[in-house]
């Protein structure tokens, strides 16, 4: 990554936890929001406050974000991180994923 470390924190090594305990790696996404973990942790809780009354899925909304990096929608790179690593696998491999009903 272009970037060289970001300065240590509690919440920046919390977040790179989570990452290699989910993924077993810390993705170059939350390597970038180590920067500023207080804004990262701010923006998302800001979406999940927005999509939580919208009656969509996980699943559901991994789907939206691949129809959006298909038309080069940039909001797609921002909450595919929030989408669960099964849905990501399942969307990146074209599968659809487990509890989304058939198009």
């Amino acid at each position: 990554m272009f970037l060289s470390d970001p300065p240590a924190s509690d919440l920046a090594e919390a977040l790179d936890d989570e990452d290699r305990e989910r993924d077993g790696y810390a993705s170059n996404a939350t390597r970038l929001w180590c920067w500023r973990p207080d804004v990262m942790k701010a923006f998302f809780g800001v979406c999940s406050t927005l999509s939580s009354g919208s009656g969509l899925s996980p699943a559901d909304r991994a789907v939206l974000f691949a129809a959006a990096a298909a038309r080069s929608d940039s909001y797609c790179g921002l909450a595919w991180e929030a989408a669960p690593a099964a849905v990501r696998a399942a969307v990146s491999y074209g599968r659809r994923p487990a509890g989304t009903p058939p198009v």
